[in-house]
């Protein structure tokens, strides 16, 4: 895969157009654009914001434009402050440059507001700066201090205005609350969103962070992006299709932008870990790709088609590596897959999102990972007998766990009953047994290769599958400086007990499941999960943070030695770092 990257950029780098770096996903920008966007619709020219993360270049140029006619955006004194600091943080792409500091304490440093150290030539634009975070906190019922402490860098440049590099390093130690450990534990000790990690000291456990990659504009309406980090597909908190909750991992994208269409070809290199090769010490890998069409239909709605083939050639006896035939960045995956042999994990969805009343977006996503219409015939008719539109049924039986497939539905709305800057957004997920996994394609016993994950953790949803879900956010900044977030999620899924495998753990092979018919949302060991986040942030300086955080979860199983009851409380500094998210 990395031979073909670097003949790709050979071949196109005579035609190579001005370039730009992304924003870091979770960074609060994206909660300002996607607040404008629905606040001032007709303004985005530029972003869809249903592929993530967006670039520095697209942020700039569409809050230039809210400045541009602000008579008519009629901007609160809080947007204005926010529209403030996404163009100090995208200076490079401003057309009137941030302006610098206003006190210089130690030239050369912090000549501007978000860089430590910045310099610009005719060929070359370099930025630096410090990653912080350090937060403490206490656990109820234990006596030990929980912390995270982070410390390294982010840097970003170019080169001749048409080579971008980006590169995030940390070096980071924790000991953790313990419904963090629990879900380690059931990652094969991989720390959710972070790979290989050592234990540290007593209870703690000690890891690197590092993303990284390079972009170009290969043509004035395609960008090329190759590295190390994560992507996102969707408008909601979740994503069915693609989220940012595994470790980061090696991609090649493709992004064509042209009218009212953005085309995404995503060619990814995963690890099946902690499987081996065999031959090495290395962990097995497979391979991913993704293409996702997104078209603004009106400047208010937008409909996106997803479609995504996970294979692993190692596991039927062949020899590890990429299969060209899923190079082709037009081609329906379906029809490679026959063409094949059918061992491969293909699946298919759509994504909406629709602005209106400029204060509420009405979004979701349909995830299809396999179905049978024989099989459906046989739910709506259950289902028709259930409200009472047929007096029986006609088929024997309903619920086949071939009916892989999850559900998204969700509703932002900003400016709360005419209250300035109070945002919330409410969202309802559901996905059924089975869907994410793959079956063991060489019958040799061997895990499945072919399971929607990435180092031990699932690409899409935390859970895996067999779940429902409704989670809350409320997002307040009723001062310039301050902010207030709260989350509650309520988390419904069926686990399983020893020997069993009732559709929820995504790393297991299908078929060795309980039952063909009567597969049933939620069905096994029933799990419970409530939890809620608060939080409240006061931006001391441009991206340095003072947090006070509180977090209580429940969680209840049938399994009563699995119930855990988490009361937490910390108090934080971060520099250039987004708030890390314990929403599991």
């Amino acid at each position: 895969m990395r031979v073909l990257v670097w003949i790709f950029i050979f071949l196109m780098a005579d035609g190579l157009f001005a370039q730009s770096v992304f924003i870091p996903l979770n960074s609060d920008s994206y909660h300002y654009i996607e607040r404008f966007d629905i606040k001032y619709p007709d303004y985005n020219k530029q972003i869809h914001t249903s592929v993530k993360p967006y670039k520095r270049r697209d942020v700039a140029a569409f809050v230039e434009s809210l400045i541009s006619d602000s008579s008519t955006c009629n901007l609160t004194d809080v947007d204005r402050f926010n529209i403030d600091y996404l163009l100090k943080d995208n200076n490079e792409w401003t057309k009137n440059s941030a302006a610098p500091s206003r006190r210089v304490i130690l030239k050369p440093f912090y000549m501007f507001p978000a860089d430590l150290y910045s310099v610009k030539t005719e060929d070359f634009m370099f930025k630096i700066s410090p990653v912080i975070h350090f937060d403490m906190g206490r656990e109820d019922g234990s006596n030990e201090n929980k912390y995270f402490n982070t410390r390294g860098f982010e840097a970003r440049g170019s080169i001749n205005n048409k080579i971008g590099f980006y590169s995030f390093l940390t070096d980071n130690q924790a000991i953790m609350p313990e419904f963090i450990n629990q879900k380690r534990a059931e990652h094969d000790g991989v720390l959710p969103g972070e790979g290989w990690n050592k234990n540290f000291k007593n209870n703690g456990i000690d890891f690197f962070s590092a993303r990284g990659y390079i972009t170009f504009n290969a043509t004035k309406n395609i960008d090329v992006q190759f590295g190390q980090d994560k992507n996102f597909l969707g408008n909601g908190y979740r994503s069915i299709h693609l989220s940012d909750y595994a470790n980061n991992y090696l991609f090649l994208k493709l992004n064509t932008n042209v009218w009212r269409i953005n085309y995404q070809n995503l060619f990814k290199e995963l690890l099946d870990y902690p499987e081996r090769t065999g031959k090495s010490n290395m962990y097995k890998k497979k391979y991913a790709t993704t293409h996702h069409l997104s078209i603004d239909l009106t400047d208010r709605l937008n409909i996106g088609f997803f479609e995504n083939v996970v294979f692993s050639r190692g596991d039927s006896g062949m020899k590890d590596g990429f299969d060209f035939h899923y190079l082709n960045p037009i081609i329906f995956y379906r029809a490679v897959e026959h063409h094949l042999g059918d061992n491969d994990k293909v699946a298919l969805g759509i994504d909406w999102k629709y602005n209106f009343l400029n204060a509420l977006s009405f979004y979701g996503q349909v995830y299809i990972d396999e179905f049978n219409t024989s099989d459906l015939k046989m739910d709506l008719d259950t289902f028709l007998v259930r409200i009472g539109l047929r007096d029986q049924r006609q088929y024997a039986t309903y619920a086949s766990f071939r009916n892989k497939f999850g559900l998204q539905a969700g509703l932002k709305y900003i400016d709360i009953a005419g209250i300035d800057n109070l945002d919330g957004q409410l969202e309802y997920n559901v996905v059924r047994p089975y869907t994410y996994s793959h079956y063991d394609v060489s019958y040799t016993g061997q895990p499945s290769g072919q399971s929607y994950s990435h180092y031990r953790q699932p690409l899409a949803h935390p859970i895996g599958a067999n779940f429902k879900e409704i989670l809350a956010v409320i997002m307040y900044q009723p001062f310039y400086k301050v902010g207030f977030t709260a989350k509650w999620f309520s988390i419904v899924y069926g686990a399983d007990s020893s020997g069993t495998n009732y559709g929820g753990n995504i790393f297991l092979d299908y078929e060795d499941r309980e039952s063909d018919y009567s597969v049933l949302l939620c069905q096994g060991v029933l799990e419970k999960i409530q939890m809620a986040d608060l939080m409240v942030t006061y931006r001391i300086k441009h991206n340095i943070f003072a947090d006070l955080r509180y977090i209580y979860r429940y969680k209840t199983s049938e399994i009563s030695t699995r119930n855990l009851r988490t009361s937490y409380v910390s108090i934080g500094l971060r520099m250039n770092f987004s708030g890390r998210k314990f929403d599991f």
